[in-house]
């Protein structure tokens, strides 16, 4: 029976890592074969970028005056800050100012019935669709912590142009540490493969979105939108009632640099796993898959010295084997992974390649930790029950039941996010 079991997971951890290297092969192959053809001036709707901030991401102020300035040639940017006392503030202000821009709309989040259940992105969001006049043919969300490159909204609107079947456009974000802390690189491994199940699973990114407004007027999203609080997660069901089609562009990788400490892993898995549970139709498959995906690992380690101690030496050295190949191969998957990211992200920013010795050796031990952090934030997710956001303490009682029940001043946001940078 210890054989059975030993070689059983043994032949799991093989699986596992042979599914990932084909579902990445099939996700490179089919983002190359279908680039995205770039609409000219003429095409192009209106379009109004939508942002909604709570606190400094690092680098603001740049992503900012990146979204301020892009080559499009009609198009609104409206954000809607916290309030005049958030750290935020001055760094929307002060953007403004260095571009000299004046089709930039600023607000402060006001809270009521019409724009969400809590104080977030959603909600703020929400707020600034509700004032948009009927000029406006398409709608782009960027979140705080974007880095878009001068085509970006281009990018996104091209296929609402071009293909009149699609609905909805998404890409995604790709972190890549500059300094690769321990935290940072956790993040950066769970994010790779999260980028690959998305795109299988139509699972958009909001802060990398568009949606025609007509399927937002059409389908009532507005009212929907500020009873959630990730319109993203739903957007597959949303859409498949519309009879339209969710379109990942492969040119909208896009690069983030920040630094996090490992303490803030578990949290950041937790609330985009909960998030998923909450409102993306393919949740049951997600958790199945991520409970085997963090089981098998850790059970394995386990069945090592049982093994050993029942005088199984041969099924103790097959799984270490199993382990020890399941692991190295992760890693060359994410070699493989890098190198055909980072040439599309030179357009958004830094041309220097990311994956070097001291990452490389790093990772091999990371790999194993995050499997077991991700494998905590799952189970996190499938029970929780409260969830902390940028200071933000939310109880959730059911997907359009979600009460704020505690909050921190906007200070210690910052005093938080440099402590984590660290």
């Amino acid at each position: 029976m210890i054989s059975i079991i030993g070689i059983a997971l043994a032949a799991l951890l093989l699986f596992l890592v042979l599914h990932a290297w084909v579902c990445a092969l099939i996700f490179l192959f089919q983002t190359r074969r279908a680039p995205v053809t770039r609409a000219n001036d003429q095409q192009l709707p209106k379009a109004a970028i939508l942002m909604g901030l709570k606190g400094a991401d690092p680098d603001l102020a740049e992503g900012l005056q990146r979204l301020i300035q892009q080559d499009y040639p009609d198009f609104e940017f409206h954000i809607v800050v916290d309030s005049r006392n958030d750290p935020a503030w001055p760094v929307v202000q002060q953007a403004i100012e260095a571009t000299a821009a004046d089709h930039v709309f600023v607000d402060v989040y006001r809270p009521s019935r019409d724009t969400g259940p809590v104080n977030c992105t959603n909600a703020k969001q929400v707020q600034i669709l509700r004032g948009l006049d009927d000029s406006i043919d398409v709608v782009a969300m960027a979140d705080g912590d974007l880095m878009a490159h001068p085509n970006w909204l281009r990018d996104l609107v091209s296929p609402l142009v071009n293909e009149e079947n699609v609905g909805a456009t998404f890409g995604n974000r790709w972190f890549m540490p500059e300094i690769g802390r321990w935290g940072s690189l956790v993040r950066y491994v769970w994010n790779s493969v999260a980028v690959v199940s998305m795109y299988f699973l139509n699972a958009p990114w909001g802060g990398c979105y568009a949606i025609r407004m007509s399927v937002v007027r059409e389908m009532g999203l507005i009212d929907k939108w500020a009873k959630v609080l990730a319109f993203d997660a739903s957007t597959p069901r949303d859409l498949k009632q519309s009879g339209l089609k969710l379109r990942f562009v492969p040119s909208l990788i896009m690069p983030n640099y920040e630094e996090c400490r490992l303490s803030f892993c578990h949290n950041f898995f937790q609330r985009q796993l909960t998030w998923t549970r909450l409102y993306h139709p393919a949740w049951n498959v997600i958790a199945m898959y991520g409970i085997v995906a963090g089981l098998v690992p850790l059970l394995s380690l386990i069945w090592i010295p049982v093994s050993f101690l029942t005088g199984n030496p041969f099924t103790a050295w097959l799984v270490i084997g199993g382990l020890i190949f399941n692991w190295l191969v992760q890693w060359m998957l994410l070699y493989y992974l890098q190198s055909n990211m980072e040439p599309i992200m030179m357009e958004s920013g830094k041309e220097k390649r990311w994956f070097n010795t001291t990452r490389g050796i790093k990772l091999l031990l990371v790999i194993p930790l995050t499997q077991l952090i991700q494998f905590s934030a799952m189970l996190a997710a499938m029970i929780c029950r409260k969830v902390r956001w940028r200071g933000i303490q939310l109880e959730i009682h059911s997907p359009t039941d979600i009460r704020m029940v505690g909050s921190v001043d906007p200070e210690a946001i910052i005093a938080k996010n440099a402590r984590e940078s660290i």
